[in-house]
């Protein structure tokens, strides 16, 4: 059983901005995080540290609406300054009342559509995904 210990740090709103993984005594990943005045993750990077085990560098960016809620999360295999391309984005749309209705992904900057999903809403009781696949109780949306 490896021995794994980790270190953490934290900036005077109580958020974890780093996380230092060691094992067996030899240094390992080393995840940062950045928030945004309201205190939502925005960014969260994880890499290699020096002179420790190779790990695969990364990066995940959160973007959200004034209400909070998602507007994107974006994968990407590189950390660093440059050019980035994501692996794959998840862009998200709501409606009028605040309802999640579409999500879809894409990669290599947008130009590679992946896969994607809808949402509606005919009634106050009902939610439908797709149109052609819905939960057991919602009709579908035609």
């Amino acid at each position: 059983m490896p021995h794994v210990v980790l270190t953490e740090g934290y900036d005077s709103g109580n958020d974890r901005i780093s996380l230092a993984a060691t094992v067996n005594g030899t240094a390992d990943s080393l995840n940062n995080y950045t928030f945004d005045a309201d205190q939502r993750l925005t960014d969260e990077t994880q890499q290699g540290q020096s002179g420790g085990n190779g790990v695969a560098p990364k990066q995940i960016t959160f973007g959200f609406n004034p209400l909070g809620q998602f507007t994107s999360i974006a994968r990407y295999d590189f950390v660093g300054v440059g050019p980035m391309v994501d692996i794959a984005t998840g862009a998200y749309s709501y409606d009028t009342a605040t309802r999640l209705t579409g999500l879809a992904y894409t990669g290599n900057g947008g130009s590679v559509p992946i896969a994607g999903s809808a949402w509606a809403q005919p009634d106050a009781n009902h939610r439908c995904w797709d149109g052609s696949s819905a939960t057991a109780d919602a009709p579908q949306v035609p």
